[in-house]
């Protein structure tokens, strides 16, 4: 019967153990685990700000786009417009927004 009494306290004491270890994995997990949500919402407020500051940009150039349309639209209709210097002016606005398209491209990728 001794023997079966210690066995049983030893049995006892070792279940304790092995609860107490268990129970330290799943803290240290669930330490883990909350970390790995915090840096997530950290990666996804980062994204969301870069986002913003991309649809900023896009409506920059958007407006750039536009008014350079404008002007060449202004400068065709003059009465001068067939001069060199507008021709010249003419053609660099346009180069301008295509490459501005390009970036509005690169951008929506």
């Amino acid at each position: 019967m001794k023997k079966l009494l210690s066995a049983l306290v030893i049995a006892s004491g070792a279940f304790a153990a092995a609860n107490a270890m268990a129970w330290d994995v799943t803290t240290a997990a669930t330490k883990v685990q909350k970390a790995a949500d915090e840096a997530s919402a950290k990666i996804d407020e980062a994204k969301l700000k870069n986002n913003a500051k991309s649809e900023s940009y896009k409506l920059q150039l958007e407006e750039k786009i536009k008014d350079l349309k404008a002007k060449i639209e202004k400068w065709q209709s003059d009465g001068d417009a067939k001069s060199a210097e507008k021709q010249e002016a003419i053609a660099n606005a346009k180069a301008s927004i295509e490459r501005l398209n390009a970036k509005l491209k690169a951008l929506s990728e």
